[in-house]
């Protein structure tokens, strides 16, 4: 398979781009986590979680060795981005399933959640998950465990 065509192209630009915000934001998470004030923590959700920005950053480094790989003509890059996709896509559930749990503690035990809203749940873990689902069902035909 040759990693010129369309499709391939629309995969580098979104590896590119995701890997890129994905750094970032696990940038932003260790910098938090170390005292640094980057002034744009509340606006992203992003919160002082050093392990999380860890993951944050392991998952945009393997979104850019997808991309690297596939602008090098090297079509074993899919492989990269998919597996990004996963782990973000794992990550994205983990969050989900911990919101939701503070929210059904939340009904249960409210005395201890006074001032409490769903928003302080969100982070960045959660919603750069969006994007890659969408990808992941719009390019879901392509994967393949086998090379044809």
């Amino acid at each position: 398979m040759n990693c010129d065509n369309k499709k391939d192209t629309w995969m580098k630009i979104f590896a590119l781009l995701i890997s890129l915000l994905y750094i970032f934001l696990g940038s932003m998470h260790i910098a938090e986590g170390m005292g640094a004030d980057t002034g744009l923590a509340a606006v992203l959700f992003v919160s002082a979680d050093m392990l999380g920005g860890l993951c944050l950053l392991v998952i945009g480094v393997v979104f850019f060795y997808g991309f690297r790989e596939l602008n090098s003509g090297i079509e074993e890059g899919i492989a990269f981005v998919y597996v990004g996709m996963i782990m973000s896509l794992v990550f994205m559930l983990v969050y989900a399933l911990v919101g939701a749990g503070t929210l059904m503690d939340s009904f249960l035990l409210p005395e201890d959640y006074t001032g409490w809203h769903i928003s302080d749940q969100l982070r960045p873990g959660a919603y750069l998950g969006i994007p890659v689902l969408v990808a992941f069902l719009v390019w879901k035909d392509r994967f393949t465990a086998l090379k044809q």
